[in-house]
């Protein structure tokens, strides 16, 4: 069950950095359109494909590093979905193996009383 644990907590930790890092790339998609929109409205069309080209290809590109995080933080948080449920199903499993050992005990005890008044 501890390496379930320190397994889980590694995953939060990791689905923490991507949270950080895809709302940085968000940011960074927004700029790099937001860039590309005032190059559209202000910009010299027929003139600078150079410029254009080169926004799109911040654009894309950031797209390209926010999808991808994005797609890894839903599996990451996947994973962790089902390290918990198996973490659960352990725990569980472990607390009904020791309420059995107790009713084990328990009974073992009361045949020894039963034996011990039988045998005087």
């Amino acid at each position: 069950m501890n390496k379930l644990e320190a397994e889980l907590a590694s995953l939060r930790s990791r689905a923490e950095t991507l949270k950080s890092r895809k709302a940085a790339a968000d940011a960074a998609f927004s700029y790099a359109k937001s860039k590309l929109q005032a190059h559209h409205l202000e910009g010299d069309l027929d003139a600078d494909d150079k410029v254009r080209a080169k926004l799109e290809a911040a654009l894309a590109t950031s797209a390209f590093t926010r999808d991808g995080f994005a797609d890894a933080l839903v599996q990451v948080q996947t994973n962790i979905a089902e390290l918990e449920q198996k973490l659960a199903s352990e725990r569980f499993a472990a607390e009904r193996v020791k309420s059995w050992r107790a009713i084990w005990v328990s009974s073992n005890k009361r045949c020894r009383i039963i034996l011990k008044r039988l045998a005087a």
